[in-house]
Formats: structure tokens, sequence, C-alpha cells
């Protein structure tokens, strides 16, 4: 989650953020030596879907990699612009009446202290200047 805060402050994008997860196949990381990797994509998925809850980004849960969707639009492929048109209008819808009310409870069940209102007050002023 810290990441992804990051992320967005250090964005010059002038558009919304969109969180891609590839839900069939991880790229080789550690915690595949402890867990199977369908275990890893169901909690992944899970953790995804709350994060697009808690925090004002949309989350896209797919079944090709960012690197073969990319891949499909530099070829042209219609399944690439299928794809472009779906994130598209999940950016454009507005669901971003946003407080961080949620975010703060969240925070606080799980013990993330680092996780404070300063930190979401810089995050919500770069979100009021994307809008």
């Amino acid at each position: 989650m810290f990441t992804l805060c990051e992320e967005i402050l250090k964005s010059k994008s002038k558009g919304k953020h969109i969180l891609f997860f590839n839900n069939t196949q991880l790229l080789e990381c550690s915690i595949l030596s402890y867990l199977p990797e369908n275990i890893v994509i169901v909690l992944l998925s899970s953790i995804i879907q709350k994060i697009g809850k808690v925090l004002p980004v949309r989350s896209y849960i797919s079944r090709y990699s960012a690197d073969y969707f990319s891949f499909l639009l530099k070829e042209g492929d219609g399944k690439g612009k299928l794809l472009l048109n779906e994130l598209r209008k999940e950016s454009m819808v507005d669901s971003f009446n946003y407080s961080f009310n949620t975010i703060n409870k969240f925070t606080y069940k799980y013990g993330l202290n680092w996780l404070n209102n300063e930190y979401f007050n810089r995050i919500s002023t770069k979100l009021l200047l994307i809008k």
C-alpha cells in the first residue's frame, strides 16, 4: 500500500490511477517458494479489491499481463483496443466523492501507523489536482 501511495505522489500523470493486476500468473517472487501460485493470486486479488475500496485508486483485474497488453496495443490488435476501452471506461466513472475515513479505520485496524493524516492529505491534494 505504501508503494502504491508513493507512486501516486511521484506520478506526473494528468489522468486517474488504475492498479492493473494479472490474475492468471505471477512473475517470479520469493513468496512462491512458500505458497502455491494459485493461493498467492487469490490473496493478491482480494488485497487489490480491498485497496480499491479504501484508496481512491481504480483496480482492474485482468487475465492479461501488462506486458502482453502493451504488446497488443503496439501490434494494433483488437483485444488490446478492447482492453484499453474498458480501462478508459473504468477511469471515467467518477466515484471519487472520497473521504479518508475508510482508510483511517483500515490503518488503525491493521496497525499501519506510518499512514497518518498528513500523508493522506498529500495524496488527497495530488488527486484533487488530477480531477
